[in-house]
């Protein structure tokens, strides 16, 4: 068999679904995982990369008592400006510890960057290394649409 065959039907969240339904993994993780699935490769990556890099300076501010600092100013842009992905990222990891947050964060960044890194392999193999995210595939407006256009 062909590599180009095996790979004709990938699916860029296959090392997603393999978090989400590891039991070792935590419950954490797994929420992570899931929300990246749908996402856009680029998207997911780099929002993950910025709120890993916020809870990083986070933590830094707070073990030098520096406040607010860096990763205050960080997060707060992160926050105000309230791209879904990140936003999701936040809710799941807020009221964790710094460590925890920023080793979820750190392994989704991973996820991400493995998950992005096989559209090249595909296109090594001739095939087109298309995503398409969920969005893209909607067929009308969605309630973020509806609610979107009320300033909410």
């Amino acid at each position: 068999m062909k590599m180009r065959d095996v790979l004709k039907n990938y699916d860029y969240d296959l090392p997603l679904m393999d978090v989400l339904n590891d039991p070792e993994k935590s419950q954490t993780m797994r929420m992570v995982a899931a929300a990246l699935m749908g996402q856009d490769l680029n998207t997911a990556y780099y929002a993950t990369v910025e709120v890993l890099e916020a809870y990083e300076r986070l933590q830094a501010d707070y073990e030098t008592k520096v406040h607010p600092g860096e990763g205050f100013a960080m997060m707060e842009a992160i926050l105000q400006d309230r791209n879904p992905l990140q936003m999701r990222l936040w809710h799941m990891l807020d009221d964790a510890s710094f460590e925890v947050a920023i080793l979820v964060l750190s392994e989704a960044k991973q996820l991400a960057y493995d998950r992005a890194r096989m559209c090249r392999v595909l296109m090594n193999e001739g095939l087109s290394g298309k995503y398409w995210t969920y969005a893209s595939g909607l067929e009308g407006p969605n309630a973020h649409d509806l609610m979107s256009k009320l300033g909410v």
